[in-house]
Parts: structure tokens; C-alpha cells; sequence
């Protein structure tokens, strides 16, 4: 059987205010009814004195000598006094027990004679039958003259008054304790309600939680211990989230890091394939010539050189990729000018522009110095300025701008070449990925140039951004921290 916390606060206040009353209601009793002894005693005491001296009185009065064969003569006379003086009604015994006088007959509803034997014995004695009406004290006193026991006056007195209202007394003191657990009792319910009710709450939202959702609105304003439970539930709960979240984050990116580990494995095999089958064909071709149709020969060299270029190009490039995206321990950032770097790949690149009739137009800004790996941004931009010569048409111009903005250094390459399809754009930066508008003139390339650079650029803390247009060319701009 389960029992709530409130149950068992309600139960623990019941049971010990209960047992605190109870032991109350004991000792309270048992002082009532030792008082009670204790006042009946103080009675015996006084009464004992008051009949011995009467007797004596009463003997010296009347003449009687101090004998008890005379004793018999004179016990009817002093039983009436002594119960008209003590207002009681008594017993008179000879000094053998027997009685001697009986007036009222109280003998025979008394059956303990417990006090009678005491006194037969020179004592003084009281015994006290109480029953649900009265509470009644049999009284027996010894009539002593020069120590010897005349006989024995016995007599009772009703202390139902007194006793009742020591009962009376345990009475209200029992109505009191179940007022006072009845209080109690809704007390401990108020006090389990507002102790419990946020502890409730506590198990509901964590239940919530439990079931994964996190947007519970935690709602306890309690500035005790359980506020501060509170509290720390929500930060214990927003910290779970959080971390559920990343991991989320951290599974959903390696199922796409995996997923492009095997489109990049295809890449390579792919890019890796055309080439090797032109130099398998061509040398196949030149075998079976057997070295007499030199033309064929001449061709064959010429697409098996061209080909391993290509294939050495890329093996360089892919060698760079591991570079960018593994191992970074090697890379020395060193305070580089970011203007003598891009006029120097200008001029490396003039070359190549007026092979095309191309023009380079520069702008940039002197005294731009960043941190950072110079012969890796050499690379960027190099190979920025290359693609937009190859997608250049002749007689047109690429435009370079450079400058300085707040904490940057911004870097514009503009060519008038044919532009990036809007569906393609966010594809230029994915490994091996070319743009190709004529199925029958191949753009030289593996498709890795992009990818590099970015990786290049991030691995400086930049940002690098390609904004362009079908027939009004491509834009890409590049923005790298002067601090890293």
C-alpha cells in the first residue's frame, strides 16, 4: 500500500500530538487521584486526633473508668457523638473486632475491612471503593486510653464531589486534545498543501520532461528550499535540452559529414576515372600502331601528358584539402600585407588575362595588414581571379577591390563572365562541382578550387560569399578579421 507524503505528515502529527496528550491525560489523572488520597489522609489525621480526644472528654465527663469491661457501657452513647460531631455515620467495634454499635448497617455494604485490621493494630486506616456514582472512604480510627485500644470507631464520608471533579477535570482536558487534534489536523493539511502542492508540480513537469518536452513553463514561486528546487530543475532541465540538442546536432552533422565522405569518395573516383581511361586509351592506341602512324603517336603523348598533368594537378589539390580539413597544427599565422599580397597575384595573373584579352583593374587600399597563413590566401586569391578568367569572355576586364571596414578587410572580385544559374549557386563551394555551359568546350579544372578556398578562408575566422547573375558575371567577396 502506497501512502503520500501528506498522509504520512498528517499521520506523524496525529500520532505524536496524540501520544503527548495521552501521556498528558496520565500523569494528570494520577496527580488528581494522589492529591485526592493525599486530602483524605489529611482528614484521617485530623479525624483520628479530634476522636481520640473526644473520647477522652467524654469518658473524663461521664465518670467512666478507663477500663474495657466499662467501654461497652459508654460506646452507644459516644457513637452518637462522634457522628453528630464529625457529621459521619460510623461503626463501633470492641477491641476484638466484634461490633459493638451499628446505628446505620454500614458493615454490610462494605467488604473490604482492610482498615478494620489496621486498626485493630493500634493504626489509623482508610480505604476507598469507587464505582460510576460515588466515590465512597471508609474511615477506621482507634479509640486508644493510656495505650490500650478501647476499640475501634469506623465510620465513611462520600468524596464523590471531590473525585468528580477530578473526572470532570480529565473530561475537558480529552475534549481539549481532540480539539487540539482536530486543529492539528487541518493545520498539518494546510501545511502538506503548500509544502506538497509545489513538490506536485515538481513531479508533473519532471514526468513532462521525462517524455521529452523541454518547453514545460515551470511555474513555482516559492522562496524557500523548494523555490530553489525549483530553480535548480530548470536549470538542470534547460541543461539536459541543451545537450540533447548538441548531440542531436552532433548525430545529425556526422550522418552528413558521412554522407559526404562517400559523395566525395565517388568525386575522386569519378574525376580520377576520365583521366586514366584517356591515358589507357591513347597508350592502347599508340601500341597497337606499333610506333608507324606518328601523328597518332604525337596525339597520344600530347593527351597522355595533359591528362597526367590533370591527374597531378588534382592529387596536389586533394593533398591541400587534407591539409585545410585535418591537420591544422602546422599553420603559422604571421602579420601579413593583405594589399602587396592581392597586387602581387594581380600581376601573377596579368598574364594569363591578356592570353584571353582580358584586363585586371585593381583598387586597393594601401598599408591593410592581417594575421594570418600567407601562401594559403595566396592560393584564394589566385584561384578566385583564375576561374573568373576562364568563364570571362574576351575583351572585357575583372575588377579587384580591396579596403578596410571596421575590423575587416573586404576583398571584391568582380569578372563580366556569363554568371552562376540561381539554382547552382549554393553547389559552387561542394568538392569537383564545375559550372558548364557548353557540353562541347570543357572548362579546365577538377572542381576543387572553391571548396579550398573557403575552407581557407573560414580557417581565418572569414567569410566568403559568391553573388552573381546569368549574362552580368559573377561577384565574390571575401571578408577576413585583421586579428585572429
Amino acid at each position: 500500500m502506497r501512502f503520500s507524503i501528506r498522509d504520512k505528515i498528517l499521520f506523524s502529527y496525529i500520532l505524536l500530538v496524540s501520544i503527548a496528550f495521552m501521556i498528558m491525560i496520565f500523569f494528570i489523572n494520577n496527580s488528581i487521584i494522589k492529591n485526592n488520597e493525599n486530602m483524605i489522609l489529611g482528614d484521617l489525621e485530623k479525624i483520628e486526633g479530634s476522636v481520640n480526644t473526644y473520647a477522652h472528654q467524654f469518658m473524663l465527663l461521664n465518670n467512666v473508668p478507663k477500663a474495657r469491661s466499662e467501654f461497652s457501657i459508654i460506646n452507644m452513647d459516644l457513637l452518637k457523638d462522634l457522628n453528630e460531631k464529625i457529621n459521619a455515620r460510623g461503626v463501633m467495634y470492641y477491641y476484638n473486632g466484634t461490633i459493638a454499635s451499628d446505628i446505620y448497617d454500614i458493615d454490610k455494604a462494605w467488604n473490604n475491612t482492610d482498615d478494620l485490621e489496621l486498626a485493630l493494630n493500634k493504626q489509623s486506616a482508610v480505604t476507598i471503593h469507587a464505582d460510576r456514582e460515588r466515590t465512597m472512604a471508609m474511615f477506621s480510627v482507634p479509640i486508644m486510653v493510656e495505650d490500650t485500644l478501647m476499640g475501634v470507631y469506623r465510620f465513611s464520608k462520600d468524596y464523590s464531589v471531590i473525585y468528580q471533579y477530578g473526572n470532570s477535570l480529565i473530561k475537558s482536558i480529552s475534549i481539549f486534545a481532540i480539539f487540539i487534534v482536530f486543529g492539528i489536523i487541518v493545520i498539518s493539511l494546510l501545511i502538506s498543501y503548500n509544502i506538497l502542492t509545489p513538490l506536485l508540480k515538481l513531479r508533473d513537469y519532471s514526468m513532462v520532461v521525462a517524455k521529452g518536452e523541454f518547453d514545460v513553463n515551470v511555474d513555482i514561486k516559492s522562496k524557500d528550499e523548494i523555490g530553489e528546487l525549483a530553480g535548480q530543475f530548470v536549470k538542470m532541465k534547460n541543461q539536459i535540452h541543451s545537450q540533447i540538442e548538441a548531440i542531436t546536432s552532433k548525430h545529425e552533422k556526422l550522418k552528413s559529414i558521412e554522407s559526404y565522405r562517400k559523395q566525395f569518395f565517388d568525386n575522386v573516383t569519378h574525376e580520377f576515372k576520365t583521366p586514366l581511361t584517356i591515358i589507357s586509351g591513347y597508350a592502347q592506341v599508340i601500341e597497337d600502331s606499333d610506333f608507324l602512324d606518328r601523328d597518332i603517336i604525337i596525339k597520344g603523348i600530347k593527351y597522355i601528358r595533359k591528362e597526367s598533368q590533370r591527374l597531378h594537378d588534382m592529387v596536389l589539390k586533394l593533398l591541400s584539402v587534407s591539409r585545410q580539413t585535418t591537420d591544422k597544427t602546422n599553420v603559422i599565422f604571421e602579420k601579413i600585407s593583405i594589399s602587396d599580397l592581392l597586387i602581387s597575384v594581380c600581376e601573377s595573373m596579368n598574364i594569363k588575362a591578356k592570353s584571353k584579352d582580358i584586363k585586371i583593374r585593381i583598387e586597393i587600399d594601401e598599408e591593410m595588414f592581417v594575421c594570418g597563413d600567407k601562401e594559403n590566401l595566396r592560393s584564394v586569391f589566385t584561384n578566385v581571379i583564375d576561374n573568373a578568367i576562364k568563364y570571362s569572355p574576351s575583351r572585357t576586364f575583372i575588377e579587384v577591390i580591396a579596403f578596410r571596414e571596421e575590423e575587416c578587410v573586404k576583398i571584391s572580385i568582380d569578372d563580366c563572365g556569363t554568371g552562376i544559374p540561381e539554382d547552382l549557386k549554393d553547389r559552387i563551394f561542394e568538392p569537383f562541382f564545375r559550372v558548364e555551359y557548353d557540353k562541347e568546350k570543357t572548362v579546365e579544372g577538377c572542381g576543387l578550387g572553391l571548396f579550398i578556398a573557403k575552407q581557407v578562408v573560414e580557417s581565418h575566422n572569414g567569410t566568403i560569399f559568391v553573388n552573381s547573375s546569368l549574362q552580368y558575371g559573377t561577384c565574390v567577396q571575401i571578408s577576413i578579421p585583421i586579428k585572429n
